[in-house]
């Protein structure tokens, strides 16, 4: 409850099998969640159950139900985004990737894309309602409709951009995309043609890329950890100099693999990990 001048609960979902492995928040304030053992992603919507009269006037009260539930995928979901055109897209260890539209808050598959090999392990936004996907089987595949029905087609395809699974891609304040993921090096690729082409690329080597963020003064921060010893996880922080990164400092706070990175506003950041920390960085210098 963010009206709090400390965070409490204010819901708690517990109906899951596993680990929440993913949440979205869509466009409508609506919520979608999936998990590292289920097949099928849950989405849940603000329901007002009471209405309190204190001395302050009425204060309603909330809480979140399942309003729908996505059983399309045969395997666990590793990844959700919503495109400009309000399409949502799911990706899964089935190898599919499955296109959702929405007609009257009820999403319906839309389309089903064969993609990767092994499964698809990330999806990115690009503009323009394109889309980006990265697999296991190290290929990025770039995806794009065709104005008509919104039916997808891949037009482009990185074969052989890493080696091993591509955990993370994002796209950069300057279109740039940026990926990375179980071989440790973090790739940097620029549009040309419709068409990404190696810009840039560094290794951290002997460690696995699990998230990446940029945040808005152009430092990159990058989650990473020595698969022969997770008990330890590294945050990096890379500073961008004339479109290429720069490694600038090394934070060991987090004791298992950093799962996911987020800018809170300007230089505030938060992070968290398989070792159940969420850890608030201070604006300005990263310090925890």
């Amino acid at each position: 409850n963010l009206d709090d001048v400390e965070f409490k609960p204010y819901d708690c979902l517990k109906k899951y099998t596993g680990s929440v492995g993913y949440l979205l928040l869509l466009k409508d304030n609506r919520l979608c969640s999936a998990t590292t053992k289920e097949n099928w992603i849950k989405i849940y919507e603000k329901v007002k159950t009471s209405v309190d009269i204190g001395e302050n006037g009425e204060k309603a009260n909330y809480k979140y139900s399942i309003s729908l539930t996505l059983s399309e995928h045969k395997k666990p979901i590793t990844s959700m985004i919503q495109l400009e055109n309000d399409l949502l897209i799911s990706a899964s260890k089935d190898e599919n990737i499955i296109i959702w539209e929405s007609t009257e808050n009820i999403f319906k598959k839309l389309d089903c894309l064969q993609a990767h090999k092994g499964g698809v392990c990330s999806l990115c936004q690009l503009k323009d309602n394109k889309f980006v996907s990265g697999g296991a089987d190290g290929n990025i595949t770039l995806w794009k409709n065709n104005d008509i029905n919104n039916k997808y087609f891949f037009f482009h395809t990185i074969n052989g951009a890493h080696k091993g699974k591509i955990r993370c891609l994002i796209l950069l304040k300057n279109n740039n995309l940026c990926s990375a993921g179980d071989d440790g090096y973090i790739k940097v690729w620029k549009e040309n043609d419709n068409k990404y082409e190696i810009f840039w690329s560094a290794q951290i080597k002997n460690e696995m890329i699990s998230c990446l963020c940029e945040l808005k003064n152009g430092f990159l921060l990058i989650g990473s950890n020595n698969p022969k010893n997770m008990e330890t996880a590294n945050l990096r922080v890379w500073e961008e100099n004339k479109n290429v990164f720069e490694e600038k400092e090394i934070i060991n706070k987090h004791y298992k693999r950093i799962k996911s990175i987020i800018e809170l506003d300007w230089g505030n950041v938060a992070s968290a990990g398989e070792d159940g920390v969420i850890i608030i960085w201070k604006s300005g210098v990263i310090s925890d």
